[in-house]
């Protein structure tokens, strides 16, 4: 299993993954508590298959986030 790291905000952050051939695209919501420093937590996504040369996609925006660790 392979997992990517995503910076997130407190409160209970749920993720959204849809994968292709060419991108893995994920969404995260959560309710953020508190702003600043808390900030700075990451959530752990597993993916189907090794992430290797798939663009990861922001599901909000449709760009290239930036900090993804994979």
């Amino acid at each position: 299993m392979q997992v990517v790291l995503i910076g997130t905000c407190p409160g209970d952050p749920v993720a959204t993954v849809e994968e292709d051939d060419e991108t893995v695209t994920i969404a995260v919501t959560s309710t953020l508590r508190s702003p600043g420093d808390a900030c700075l937590d990451s959530l752990e996504i597993p993916l189907d298959q090794p992430l290797g040369d798939r663009d990861v996609i922001d599901g909000a925006t449709g760009e290239a986030p930036p900090g993804i660790e994979g």
